[in-house]
């Protein structure tokens, strides 16, 4: 996902990683978007983004993680993702999350990547998260995007965008 991002975006990217979803919305997942994981997984996940994942996926997935989405994977996954948030996000999200492809939204979208993980969070998710995002991996990962993550791991992530969602209509 982020393998279209320049180095430099990535810099800046490391401050605010989903303000796709609006203010308000940002507002209340910064408290929630962590607990949307187990808990379990929260504590070991603020020190590790994708400690989620089994070691030896990490060890691939350090290669490949970005490769995760093929790209007919991205044309059904764009309208997916959007049709996950809740209308109100969608219509600012929509531009957003697809304009992380084009280089010319890319300027605006990387200082926003990473809002809705807490503050403590991020400190510690900047260093992990982008470790494994070097240019040489990023060649092989832009192919299979999901590939890393098993069945299970999607439908948890579905139900934490869709609580996201709710939390969104509520607020």
């Amino acid at each position: 996902m982020l393998s279209l991002l320049s180095r430099n975006c990535v810099r800046q990217g490391e401050r605010n990683m989903l303000s796709l979803l609006s203010r308000n919305c940002v507002r209340q997942g910064e408290r929630h978007i962590l607990s949307l994981l187990s808990r379990n997984c929260v504590r070991q996940g603020e020190r590790n983004m994708l400690s989620l994942l089994s070691r030896n996926c990490v060890r691939q997935g350090e290669r490949n993680m970005l490769s995760l989405l093929s790209r007919n994977c991205v044309r059904q996954v764009e309208s997916n993702m959007l049709s996950l948030l809740s209308r109100n996000c969608v219509r600012q999200g929509e531009s957003n999350i697809l304009s992380l492809r084009s280089r010319n939204c890319v300027g605006q979208r990387e200082s926003n990547m990473l809002s809705l993980l807490s503050r403590n969070c991020v400190r510690q998710v900047e260093r992990n998260m982008l470790f494994l995002w070097s240019r040489n991996c990023v060649r092989q990962r832009e192919r299979n995007m999901l590939s890393l993550l098993s069945r299970n791991w999607v439908r948890q992530v579905e139900n934490a965008i869709l609580t996201v969602k709710e939390l969104c209509q509520t607020g």
